[in-house]
């Protein structure tokens, strides 16, 4: 490519960020004006939910937390004969040895 050519093209290239930055900064601006519009003018308030639902899902945490180490536990203590880690773990029907066939 002759010299000129490149030259050329480095100086486009070198515009080009200026310019998209520019481009950037109002799409943003813009986008948060029409957001701050439509949330303070044209939305309304959440419907308010009773105390009883929050202190139900308080009580479920537990059970979730607790459900997930178990998983977590079970997930990440796959090993392999070699001694490898395994992830992820293989499927459980891998594990059961097949039933012997009755015939």
């Amino acid at each position: 490519m002759p010299t000129r050519d490149r030259a050329s093209l480095d100086a486009l290239h070198a515009s080009w960020p200026q310019v998209l930055l520019l481009l950037g900064a109002l799409i943003f601006r813009l986008t948060h004006a029409v957001d701050k519009l439509v949330l303070l003018r044209f939305s309304r308030a959440p419907p308010l939910y009773p105390a009883r639902l929050a202190l139900y899902v308080l009580t479920l945490f537990k059970y979730a937390a607790a459900l997930h180490l178990l998983l977590g536990c079970w997930v990440f203590s796959a090993s392999r004969e070699d001694g490898g880690l395994l992830f992820p773990r293989p499927p459980i029907s891998d594990a059961v040895p097949p039933r012997p066939d009755p015939t």
